[in-house]
């Protein structure tokens, strides 16, 4: 007899247990006891047509009749107090992007339940898939039609800026698009300068174009065609990616472009990457010869005023950084609506920040300026080229020590072969020796057979001094491979 007893809701036909019967593996079939419990529920309706009082549509009479004869089962239906606090829970917390494990992990669900996980505090929701269709519903409650968009996967493109007066990053504009065209980022600036122009009363003009008058120094972009129209960012992030086969001498030239500042120079530039016997070299040059990419990565050749030039950052860190930003924030892989909706709601929470700053003065960052950030900026770089110049000199002490001991092992088998030779002539001497009658021809086979025993005693005696000196720079290997060199690449670095 098995004392299993599960919910008829589960419809199981056999026992997940194993049984047997007179010592034989059996399968055992579940056996339909019906509970003699029952719940008789009175509502009030209709008499001789006329319906019932307004307020006896919310009382109900209920008569349990019968005792239960099996122990209480876990309640696997959520009640309508568990779906009304989650309902609440999700209107607080919103349903754009919701999934199962953003919800319980969610800080404001878990407060919402004092504490308490959400299975524990309503054991309905422990399955998961019962969770994610309450989620799907409230989705499907709030936005009847969805929130994707039947064009396809859509791509988000920011533009940001740095306040002074915040010391913040900031998102101005932003594009939703599923295609990286011309048309798309014509769209995109279109719509910025016509917004700025609308709420400031102010053209936003680009001086290269407009003037000295002109409020915006440089647009700074990704080295992209369809981005760039005139603007291109790309060379100094990228040009590290060529192959650990090309030079440094090589690479230190090509970057050397950012600096030119005659036409010579850069026609000489230009000679020197259209001869390089380097395919990859070749192939990472011929896309900047278009009549734009150069302009914007040179201050020689740009129209922008040197100036403006010099305090113009070579990097689209500020916008690469608001976009991840916002990534962490808003999550990604969302429906194009939710995606609009979590960034008005970060934009809103960027609004009530920048309020809270003109009323109390307190900025959360107050060395967050660019001249901070640039200072802080050039001190990591210090900080790192010293640290790459003790690892380099580190590398090229190993690299010493690795060619000594492979120098050191090849005398020693060289040695092992002469003193296998000496050895050999000895003993053709001394057969010598002892055949020969002739004094004169004894005492001179006499001085050969010293020569070379001292010979076998020298190359015997250079290899124990190899021994002390092979054990020294094992020494040496071990402490750096175990030291600042531990994990560090030595095979295969650029030449």
């Amino acid at each position: 007899t098995c004392v299993l007893s599960t919910h008829p809701r589960l419809a199981l036909s056999t026992c997940p247990y194993g049984h047997s019967r007179d010592g034989v593996a059996i399968v055992a079939s579940m056996v339909r006891c019906p509970c003699p419990a029952e719940m008789i529920i009175f509502v009030p309706c209709s008499k001789n047509g006329v319906p019932p009082p307004e307020w006896s549509r919310y009382m109900a009479m209920v008569l349990l009749r019968g005792y239960h004869d099996h122990p209480a089962h876990a309640p696997t239906k959520p009640t309508i107090e568990d779906k009304q606090k989650l309902q609440g829970v999700l209107e607080t917390v919103g349903v754009e992007g919701m999934t199962v494990q953003r919800l319980l992990n969610d800080p404001r669900t878990v407060a919402a339940y004092g504490g308490e996980r959400l299975a524990r505090a309503s054991p309905a929701f422990a399955d998961s898939r019962r969770l994610s269709n309450f989620i799907a519903q409230q989705k499907k409650a709030k936005y009847p039609h969805g929130m994707g968009w039947e064009g396809g996967t859509m791509n988000e493109w920011e533009i940001a800026i740095f306040s002074d007066r915040y010391q913040k990053r900031l998102t101005i504009g932003s594009l939703y698009c599923d295609r990286n065209t011309e048309a798309a980022f014509f769209q995109l600036f279109h719509e910025l300068f016509d917004t700025v122009r609308r709420v400031t009363s102010t053209e936003l003009a680009v001086r290269p174009y407009r003037g000295r008058d002109a409020n915006c120094r440089a647009v700074v972009m990704d080295g992209e065609g369809a981005q760039a129209l005139g603007y291109g960012q790309f060379l100094v992030r990228n040009i590290d990616e060529l192959p650990k086969t090309i030079p440094r001498d090589v690479i230190k030239t090509l970057k050397s472009i950012t600096g030119l500042a005659t036409q010579a120079d850069i026609d000489a530039w230009h000679v020197f990457c259209s001869t390089q016997p380097y395919d990859a070299v070749l192939n990472w040059y011929n896309p900047k010869r278009t009549g734009w990419f150069l302009p914007s990565i040179n201050k020689f050749l740009s129209n922008i005023a040197p100036d403006d030039w010099d305090i113009t950052p070579n990097t689209t860190n500020i916008v690469e950084t608001a976009h991840a930003r916002r990534n962490a924030e808003t999550s990604i892989h969302l429906p194009l609506l939710a995606s609009i909706i979590k960034a008005e709601e970060r934009d809103d929470t960027r609004h009530d920040e920048f309020l809270q700053i003109e009323h109390d003065g307190v900025t959360s960052k107050h060395w967050n300026s660019p001249f901070n950030r640039e200072r802080l900026s050039a001190q990591r770089w210090v900080s790192k080229m010293r640290k790459n110049t003790a690892l380099r000199m580190q590398v090229a002490e190993y690299e010493s020590a690795q060619h000594e001991l492979d120098a050191g092992r090849a005398a020693w088998r060289a040695s092992l072969d002469r003193e296998k030779e000496l050895k050999a002539t000895l003993a053709t001497i001394k057969v010598s020796l002892a055949a020969t009658k002739d004094t004169a021809s004894k005492n001179e086979l006499k001085e050969q057979v010293k020569e070379v025993s001292a010979e076998i005693r020298k190359e015997m005696d250079a290899r124990r001094a190899w021994n002390a000196r092979r054990g020294e720079i094992s020494t040496v290997i071990d402490e750096l491979r175990k030291g600042d060199l531990r994990g560090v690449r030595i095979q295969g670095r650029r030449p």
